[in-house]
């Protein structure tokens, strides 16, 4: 559908008028003939905003079918989740009634070991801290009556505080970490700085042009934000523009559809054909520049 669109765009005015002419038709009453909606050209930008989309937003088409999909797939979570726990008890009512019967049949001495292994109720045997007795090590199993006093520290004692007291860890020091993330920075904007340059060195019309690997990757960046922006597949008379600007050019990057023309970008990487489509490229010097100039 939108591509029928898209191909039936130049030739909306001159069948809306055309259609529209059953308007002048009058009946013997004196009335005139209706017709039905879609005889107006707003009627058809209506249209196109549903299943195109405009600069800048997404086509109603393909935000009703994403909501739709999601909906869909949390609707099969959920089913999942409801056949995967049929099988399964869904509370813990049976497991206590049948803990508390064993309880129920137990005897005391019995019912105090099984209280100790359902509920990790067990009898505390030391404080979580490491005393000093390595001259005379106590095992874990002797009785607090039997067992000597141990050394609580002031800080546990006091605050609660386990950790042991000492100097403050030094300060970590990001400098090197920082100098090299500024270098790796400075690097990238020298890169798309020269990328930069080379594209411009070549404004105008393109047809057929030799560039770097990075002006390749510069060049495919503004041709897809170009692209982006225009926000639906570009029309006879539609114009897509990028823009990419350094502290040294401002370029620009104008996409318009012509059927029958090409666009070869030759690079080490490889060689890219753009089929149908004419670009051009135009440079303007920065605001900066422009400054600094007038300050010299």
């Amino acid at each position: 559908m939108a591509d029928q669109l898209v191909a039936l765009e130049p030739h909306v005015v001159p069948l809306c008028d055309r259609a529209a002419s059953g308007r002048r038709l009058v009946a013997l009453d004196g009335s005139q003939a209706q017709r039905a909606p879609g005889l107006d050209p707003d009627d058809w930008r209506s249209l196109h905003a549903w299943f195109l989309g405009s600069p800048g937003r997404r086509a109603d088409a393909d935000n009703v079918r994403r909501l739709a999909t999601d909906a869909l797939r949390a609707l099969l979570t959920n089913l999942r989740r409801i056949a995967a726990g049929a099988d399964r008890h869904q509370s813990r009512y049976g497991d206590l009634v049948r803990l508390a019967a064993w309880f129920d049949e137990s005897p005391d001495d019995r019912a105090h070991e099984l209280w100790a292994a359902a509920f990790g109720l067990y009898g505390g045997r030391h404080l979580s801290f490491a005393a000093e007795t390595e001259g005379d090590p106590v095992p874990s199993t002797r009785s607090w009556w039997d067992a000597p006093a141990a050394e609580v520290p002031v800080g546990l004692r006091m605050r609660g505080d386990r950790q042991a007291g000492g100097r403050a860890a030094a300060r970590a020091d990001y400098t090197a970490a920082k100098q090299a993330r500024l270098a790796e920075r400075a690097e990238q904007e020298a890169r798309l700085r020269a990328a930069a340059a080379e594209l411009a060195a070549h404004a105008g019309p393109l047809s057929d042009l030799r560039v770097s690997d990075e002006a390749r990757s510069a060049f495919l960046d503004l041709y897809a934000a170009a692209l982006t922006r225009a926000g639906r597949p570009l029309g006879p008379t539609d114009t897509a523009r990028a823009e990419l600007r350094t502290s040294v050019t401002s370029l620009s990057l104008d996409v318009r559809r012509e059927p029958g023309a090409a666009v070869r970008l030759r690079s080490p990487a490889g060689t890219l054909v753009l089929r149908d489509l004419a670009i051009e490229l135009s440079t303007a010097e920065p605001a900066e520049a422009q400054v600094r100039r007038a300050e010299a």
